[in-house]
Order: structure tokens, then C-alpha cells, then sequence
């Protein structure tokens, strides 16, 4: 067989356009109780909708050491792409810390991603990422750097350009590439008043940049 006469890339993270609205239904609020009180277990479920992705987003944060002021947590994901087939686990250590003023947490997060593609390959990342969180408005930054080459999950023979060398007949193919990105992205969020209903609603835009072989 000849060298690839073609090649397509596939990106596995994030393809959906670089301006992205999502809806995030929050069932337990992320603002730190009183400061005396232990911070419980923080269970969220979200989704997210463009125009050729429907994603559904639950996540863990369980936290093991804090003072008056400071956090640290672990953190687990799970999402799933209903579109596009594909699901990730992320599971990550994070540390926050309460403004003096007791308006804002800033904090910053370390992630191992596992991702399983729409070609049942599997992919992994890392993570590194900055937070800003208020009762009002949030704000987060991530940087993700692939940790797998790319690889071939399709080879098509192309018999229109066959040719003989001898008495071998051989043919070009168009190959399929897919792999994890290299790239940032990052997201700002509003919380949306909801009268006297439990919980929070909030929204979020983000954009996103990635790059590949």
C-alpha cells in the first residue's frame, strides 16, 4: 500500500463553535456555608446545547481539609455527549480560598481527563485551571495538554487510483486520523434569579481554542 494520498483529523475534545451557551441547573449551592460549619459534598448536574451537541455534565466535589478561609477538595466529573457519542471522566485535586472580604473564592484546580471518543478510542489529558466564584458571577480558565498521539481509526482504499508496479495492483488511502487537543478555554457565568425555587440557575458563554497535529 501507497502512502496516504489523504489525511483527515478528528478532534476527540470540544467540537462544538468556539461561542458556546449553556444552561447549568445547580442542585446544590457552591457559595461556602458559614464559616464555622463544614463545607458538605457538593453534588451539581448541568447539560449544555449548540447546534449539533447535546452534552449532560455531573460532577462530585468532595471536600478533606479546610480552614476559616481555605479549601481543598477532590473533584470528579462525568459527561456524556448524546450527539457525538462520547462520554469523559475527569478526577482532580482543587484548593480555594475565601476573599477577606467574603464576596469571592479564587482558586485553582489539577485534572487527569479520560476521554472515550465516538470511535471507542480512548484518550487522556491533563488539566490546569483557575477559578473565580461569587454569589453573582463566575468565571474559570483551563489549560489542557494531550497526553496521547494521534491515532488511525479508519483507512478507505481508493481502487480509482489503482496502478499496477509488476504484478502487484496497489491503491491509495484516504486515512483517518483522530486525537486529543492541545489548547485553552475558558468560561463566564451569571446566576439567573429564580424567586422563592430551590437551587441555582445560571448562565455561561465560553470560547475555546485547540490545536493539532
Amino acid at each position: 500500500m501507497k502512502n496516504p494520498s489523504s489525511r483527515a483529523a478528528s478532534a476527540v475534545r470540544f467540537r462544538q463553535p468556539a461561542l458556546v451557551s449553556a444552561i447549568a441547573w445547580t442542585l446544590a449551592v457552591i457559595a461556602a456555608p458559614a464559616l464555622a460549619d463544614p463545607i458538605p459534598t457538593n453534588v451539581e448536574v448541568g447539560g449544555g446545547v449548540s447546534d449539533d451537541h447535546a452534552v449532560l455534565i455531573t460532577r462530585v466535589l468532595q471536600p478533606f481539609s479546610q480552614t476559616d478561609l481555605t479549601l481543598w477538595y477532590g473533584d470528579a466529573r462525568w459527561n456524556q455527549d448524546f450527539d457525538a457519542s462520547t462520554n469523559e471522566t475527569n478526577l482532580g485535586i482543587g484548593y480555594r480560598r475565601l476573599s477577606d472580604d467574603y464576596g469571592r473564592i479564587w482558586g485553582g484546580y489539577l485534572a487527569w481527563d479520560y476521554v472515550n471518543s465516538d470511535f471507542s478510542e480512548n484518550y487522556s489529558l491533563t488539566t490546569l485551571g483557575f477559578e473565580m466564584l461569587s454569589l453573582t458571577w463566575d468565571f474559570r480558565a483551563n489549560a489542557h495538554i494531550a497526553l496521547d498521539k494521534s491515532k488511525v481509526v479508519e483507512v478507505t482504499p481508493l481502487m480509482q487510483n489503482g496502478q499496477f508496479e509488476g504484478t502487484r495492483l496497489e491503491v491509495d488511502s484516504a486515512v483517518l486520523h483522530e486525537e486529543a487537543l492541545t489548547g485553552v478555554e475558558a468560561e463566564i457565568g451569571r446566576a439567573l434569579p429564580l424567586g422563592n425555587l430551590p437551587g441555582e440557575l445560571r448562565l455561561y458563554l465560553g470560547a475555546h481554542q485547540y490545536q493539532g497535529d
